[in-house]
């Protein structure tokens, strides 16, 4: 699938020499050298964030639709690019509120596929006594929160994926964010994402030239945030919150008091939650839905912070000279950076983060706006987000969520396909080749990570003691490719504007099955029952109904499926292995933002001691 890119964001050497050095790349791009200047960027001016594209190359690197390419994921705009003030206040009211509504991933919109008929609202037209229930199936339990909390933390998450060059943060995956907000310790993931969110909120406020502090303290309060760290991010962040009453809520300053962040996973939220929000008023957003994400290159080296003929990256905004990254010519394809190649190397940037982008799933126009695929005959919420499919019931507040194929597969058996669910049934069957790579990828990812923690704890893993129990029920009764197709009833239904699909339940399932590993009626294909044959499934089912039976009140046998049957992600020691290249790689930062904080620190050094652990200082001695 091609990399959706700016116009003009071809990777070139910014120079002079602009006809000789044209060497074209495999992928069919011209490499060339241009002078790497403001004269590439486009008038923002005339056209407006909000304004919509037709044109392919013009679409912003945040809403690009990779599926397996790195360097095609979130890009931003340049970190000390001054904030250009919008031309009437009308613009400018009309950013804040979208920002403002874009802070909330899950909002009841449009669905995926606009049409007539997914206007159709049987919840509102049909009297709940003669509307048919339509019970779930039991989900997924391989998360390590609760439901009730699962789109708050996609709130946050999914706000540190998309960005997480503007915020600063090396990618993560959302099993490990989920481990991190349920243990009791401190975890340097949960860590480095309060401090890079709040070094946006203080840089916000150091760019509008607010003070959080009386003239005559302001040494001391700057002291804090220069010493901002792992340890100490939890005070700086009461200091800031109560440096300013009015204008930063009360409940979030409750929730960061006490003993945080040693508290419970609600109030981790709520001031997650909050930073995000902040996040979203800044200038650094604001530049983003200017630009429309488009990536504005630096114009110094990283390596000697000189000007000149320059290579750029193709994951980031970051340029060097060839002779600084020792190449001796422009390489073929894409080059990245030291930074992008260590994100690359990290298993969790490449694997289930950054190449987990669904085509069309966020609004042009807002870019925090999820579309939902759709919902059912009682107006439940259908998401499909961090590779798994997501149910949400606004009545009451539940959620269920479906992480692998067999768990789909009981999900789509009870939905109404020839009625109330058509559109719905619809919008999977067109989408169930991404959903099931994205869910062969959890199961991929789990099996990589648990391997060690299966070794020590001599356990199995959850999802494959899941898979085996509802491939077992599957292969108890005839499959629907067996089944007559003759008593079929088969209805078009239309998604989009001019995309027509032919569905039915007998088309649906079989699909699934497909998909599954069944050709005829045999398992052929054995990656969901984890190398299992058809035989050993069904013995293997056997034996984990007859070790997790138990006795209700009432005397009958029960089955059950125990949440610690085996290991599940984010249990394993990732979350103490978690670096952030920001935190810890100069060349994360350009030459600008480098002299900064040094300026910044040498200032702060005259009034404190600022020696780094172990720096020693050599006295010459008075004696001679």
């Amino acid at each position: 699938m091609p990399r959706g890119r700016p116009r003009g964001r071809g990777r070139a050497l910014a120079g002079k020499a602009a006809a000789k050095y044209s060497p074209t790349t495999s992928s069919g791009r011209n490499r060339s050298y241009a002078k790497a200047n403001s004269t590439r960027s486009l008038n923002f001016r005339s056209r407006q964030a909000w304004d919509e594209s037709d044109d392919e190359y013009d679409r912003p690197d945040y809403y690009t639709d990779s599926s397996g390419d790195f360097d095609s994921d979130t890009s931003i705009t340049q970190r000390n690019s001054a904030a250009i003030d919008f031309e009437d206040e009308v613009e400018d009211e009309e950013i804040e509120e979208t920002s403002s509504v874009a802070s909330r991933v899950p909002t009841p919109g449009a669905s995926l596929y606009e049409t007539d008929e997914s206007l159709e609202c049987p919840w509102l037209e049909i009297p709940a006594e003669q509307l048919p229930v339509l019970k779930l199936p039991k989900g997924s339990e391989d998360l390590l929160i609760e439901e009730k909390y699962l789109f708050d933390a996609l709130e946050v998450y999914e706000t540190c994926r998309w960005y997480y060059q503007a915020i600063r943060l090396s990618p993560f995956l959302f099993e490990d964010f989920c481990a991190a907000l349920s243990t009791e310790s401190q975890t340097n993931l949960l860590a480095e994402i309060h401090i890079a969110l709040l070094k946006l909120s203080l840089k916000d406020d150091d760019d509008e030239q607010i003070i959080l502090s009386v003239q005559d303290t302001n040494n001391s309060f700057n002291i804090m945030l220069q010493l901002l760290e792992p340890m100490t991010y939890a005070e700086v962040l009461r200091q800031y919150l109560e440096s300013d009453p009015q204008r930063f809520p009360a409940h979030v300053l409750e929730a960061a008091s006490g003993n945080y962040p040693f508290v419970g996973i609600e109030q981790r939220l709520i001031v997650l939650s909050w930073l995000c929000d902040r996040f979203f008023q800044t200038n650094e957003y604001r530049n983003i839905m200017r630009n429309e994400g488009k990536l504005k290159v630096d114009e110094h080296c990283r390596e000697c912070g000189k000007p000149g003929n320059v290579l750029l990256c193709d994951g980031c905004e970051a340029c060097y000279h060839l002779s600084c990254t020792n190449l001796a010519d422009v390489p073929d394809g894409k080059w990245l950076c030291q930074v992008c190649e260590l994100h690359k190397v990290a298993l969790i940037s490449v694997h289930g983060v950054t190449d987990c982008q669904i085509p069309n799933y966020r609004s042009l126009r807002m870019p925090m706006r999820f579309k939902p695929l759709g919902r059912d005959r009682h107006g439940r919420l259908y998401w499909f987000m961090v590779r798994r499919i997501f149910v949400q019931d606004d009545t009451d507040g539940s959620v269920h969520y479906y992480s692998t194929l067999p768990q789909l597969y009981f999900l789509l058996n009870m939905l109404s396909v020839n009625d109330y669910e058509k559109h719905l049934a619809a919008v999977f069957m067109d989408l169930l080749p991404l959903i099931e790579e994205h869910m062969r990828m959890t199961l991929q990812i789990t099996s990589d990570y648990g391997r060690s923690a299966r070794t020590r704890n001599k356990t199995d893993f959850y999802l494959h003691a899941d898979n085996v129990m509802r491939m077992g029920d599957i292969l108890a009764k005839p499959l629907f490719s067996q089944l007559r197709e003759s008593d079929d009833e088969r209805t078009m239904v239309g998604i989009g504007s001019a995309k027509h699909i032919e569905v039915s339940k007998y088309l649906l399932l079989c699909k699934v099955e497909e998909l599954l590993g069944f050709t005829g009626n045999c398992l052929k294909d054995t990656f969901w029952t984890a190398g299992m044959q058809t035989h050993e499934v069904i013995m293997k089912k056997e034996i984990i109904e007859t070790s997790f039976r138990t006795v209700s009140a009432s005397g009958d046998i029960e089955k059950i499926y125990s949440v610690e049957l085996g290991f599940r992600l984010g249990e394993g020691d990732t979350l103490a292995r978690y670096v952030n290249q920001y935190s810890i790689n100069e060349y994360a930062k350009n030459p600008i933002q480098r002299a900064k904080e040094r300026d910044k620190k040498k200032y702060m050094s005259g009034r404190f001691s600022l020696m780094d652990e172990g720096e020693f200082e050599v006295i010459r001695s008075l004696c001679t």
